[in-house]
């Protein structure tokens, strides 16, 4: 996989959403890149987002039930089960489920955001959703972030981490063959978002990060569940 020392300068266009996902799909569900996302990648103790998710965690009782949507390889839902929560992660890659299965335990389920149906009647306490939502076609991001909502109880806090700004594109910055289609979407859509969906959010951070050649400036968000949205707007 490639990487580089080199600021990398991101080229904006349209992507059809029939290639927008066929082709990140198919590099999260590349052996290669599933290792070397599970052992290099993205070491959480070394980015801001540890500071929102340890505010996250103490939002919740001790023993609390938890959703990683979008979990990968499952290492954040590892370090939620080494705190005491009964923490489990879902994903759209067999790949990633298949390595979290393996690696961390049986708390992993093939999943699609878009279609919540196999989890739909199930209920947690809190949700995260990490670097997963930039993923999302713009078409479908309300929806997203709507069926995060029906997963989650009444009261519950829900931490989103992911990039912001304008436009979308094909981060390239591990090679063509491991493309992923990136939608960056503002903090005042996200916000606005939320709030239709009946969330008071109580921490939120900015900040930029220069990885694997890349800088990309990023959106934490930490929301309350406090009423029922008007979801279908």
């Amino acid at each position: 996989m490639r990487s580089s020392s080199t600021t990398v300068m991101h080229e904006y266009c349209r992507i059809a959403i029939e290639e927008y996902y066929e082709d990140t799909i198919k590099t999260y569900s590349n052996e290669v890149f599933v290792h070397e996302y599970a052992h290099r990648l993205f070491p959480r103790r070394r980015l801001p987002v540890w500071r929102g998710l340890s505010r996250f965690m103490r939002t919740l009782r001790p023993g609390a039930r938890v959703l990683d949507v979008g979990c990968g390889t499952g290492k954040d839902v590892q370090v939620l089960r080494s705190r005491g929560y009964m923490a489990e992660g879902v994903d759209i890659s067999e790949e990633m489920i298949g390595w979290a299965r393996s690696n961390v335990g049986d708390f992993f389920r093939n999943v699609d955001l878009r279609d919540i149906r196999p989890i739909e009647a199930e209920r947690f306490e809190g949700i995260i959703s990490l670097a997963v939502l930039q993923h999302i076609h713009r078409s479908d991001i309300h929806l997203a972030l709507r069926n995060m909502s029906s997963l989650l109880c009444d009261g519950g806090t829900m931490y989103l981490l992911t990039k912001q700004g304008e436009g979308e594109y094909w981060d390239t910055r591990f090679g063509n063959d491991f493309r992923r289609a990136t939608t960056l979407y503002s903090r005042c859509e996200i916000l606005g978002m939320l709030g239709m969906l009946g969330f008071s959010v109580e921490f939120e951070e900015s900040f930029s990060l220069l990885r694997e050649g890349s800088r990309d400036c990023w959106l934490a968000l930490l929301g309350r569940k406090v009423a029922n949205g008007s979801g279908d707007q």
